[in-house]
């Protein structure tokens, strides 16, 4: 995310002073084709925390957005069930493909 406040597709692990991804901020304002769109982007990091340690799927959960909820949950899994779960978490793995 710029200073200015836009959010560029091209660069999607920057974040703003409280650590937040232009994923994160899509979470939480319930932005389901931005998510989509990011989600796309083998750099973006389906599982990282904030500053505050919420991750994209808690922000969709505490701000009441359950479509987007239900997509990161479902990135989630799919990432769990090719690499084995989250006993060796890697955040690697959880770069979301498609």
């Amino acid at each position: 995310m710029s200073r200015d406040g836009r959010v560029h597709v091209d660069k999607p692990i920057e974040n703003d002073i409280q650590g937040r991804t232009p994923f994160h901020v899509a979470a939480q304002y319930g932005y389901f084709k931005i998510i989509e769109i990011l989600a796309k982007n083998k750099k973006v990091n389906i599982i990282r925390e904030d500053k505050n340690k919420q991750t994209p799927l808690d922000l969709s959960r505490s701000h009441a957005h359950p479509k987007v909820e239900k997509y990161i949950a479902k990135l989630i899994k799919v990432k769990e069930m090719k690499f084995g779960g989250r006993n060796n978490r890697n955040d690697n793995l959880y770069k979301h493909e498609l």
